[in-house]
């Protein structure tokens, strides 16, 4: 019976390991990707986009807070 359980354990272990390793290996290797990517500075183009969508949402809030100015501007109206 041992005779038999010895070969099915090993065989169990190495397949595990084959199995194991390389689902490791890529884990790895996508996590060092990431974070070369989160190193590295954005390329020029992604640079503009940000920065076209810096100035729209500073433009975006600029018009909020002069909705909000003539929203109390009304309210004060409509109080007198």
């Amino acid at each position: 019976m041992i005779d038999i359980i010895k070969p099915l354990v090993i065989g169990i272990v190495l397949t595990g390991l084959f199995v194991i390793v390389p689902v490791i290996a890529l884990l790895t290797e996508h996590q060092r990707k990431m974070a070369a990517l989160i190193r590295n500075h954005p390329d020029e183009q992604l640079r503009g986009e940000m920065d076209s969508l810096r100035a729209e949402v500073k433009e975006l809030r600029a018009r909020q807070t002069a909705v909000q100015e003539l929203d109390g501007d009304f309210e004060s109206l409509r109080v007198r």
